[in-house]
């Protein structure tokens, strides 16, 4: 199981993570199911049975709503209604207001889309279980290091795989769960998450316990692909 796997995974850096998670009883995920008008994807359905209620911190959606009975609130109340609009074959697993675009998951692919108004506006992750992994990494790996910087740019050219390249370079060993948005690299002292949206600028953020090897890597980031300290 895939998200039995990701538990253990996230227990490698917290070992109290598996006693906050909640799992949705079985009724509520058939009745969001019912509500979406289509299958859930099996990923999508495992990872409700065991942590729909309480995600123990992992926050895959950065403090928007994806419990379920606020996704099964949002689909009578807003979807049922007329008020708010889901993209063909997609079920909304995260919102955060109208005013705000919310997170779309394929029915097919699982692949996550920022949509609004029935429209898909670009892609958020690969697939569902790349982002679990994803938010795992970043809220537990990298926050196990004492010294996290982020640097930035506004260029919007797309530099994720060179950036990746250089990290290839300096030793970091890249996680099966990156994807074209995000690269995540790992080694036994530090780690770097890259991240890259489309029409947006890159955004490498470094995690080390050592201020120095911080302050090397993030000078030759900065320096390769013009980015600024956050």
């Amino acid at each position: 199981m895939a998200v039995a796997e990701l538990i253990e995974y996230v227990k490698s850096s917290d070992r109290e993570f598996a006693e906050r998670i909640q799992g949705a009883a079985e009724s509520s995920v058939l009745r969001l199911q019912e509500l979406a008008g289509i299958r859930l994807p099996s990923i999508y359905s495992e990872y409700l049975r065991v942590m729909g209620h309480a995600d123990g911190g992992l926050d895959i959606f950065w403090d928007c709503e994806s419990e379920i009975a606020g996704l099964i609130r949002f689909y009578e109340d807003e979807v049922r209604t007329g008020i708010a609009n889901v993209p063909p074959d997609c079920v909304i697993v995260g919102y955060a207001g109208m005013i705000f675009p919310e997170f779309s998951l394929h029915q097919e692919s699982t692949t996550i889309f920022l949509s609004a108004e029935g429209k898909l506006l670009k892609p958020y992750a690969e697939t569902f279980e790349k982002l679990l992994y994803r938010a795992a990494f970043i809220t537990y790996k990298l926050k196990k290091f004492k010294i996290f910087t982020s640097h930035v740019s506004a260029q919007r050219e797309y530099v994720l795989p060179a950036a990746q390249a250089m990290c290839d370079t300096l030793g970091f060993k890249n996680h099966w769960f990156s994807d074209s948005m995000v690269s995540l690299n790992e080694r036994p002292d530090s780690a770097i998450s890259i991240t890259q949206f489309q029409e947006n600028g890159p955004v490498v953020s470094i995690a080390a316990n050592d201020a120095r090897i911080a302050r090397h890597l993030g000078n030759a980031f900065q320096k390769e692909f013009n980015l600024e300290l956050q």
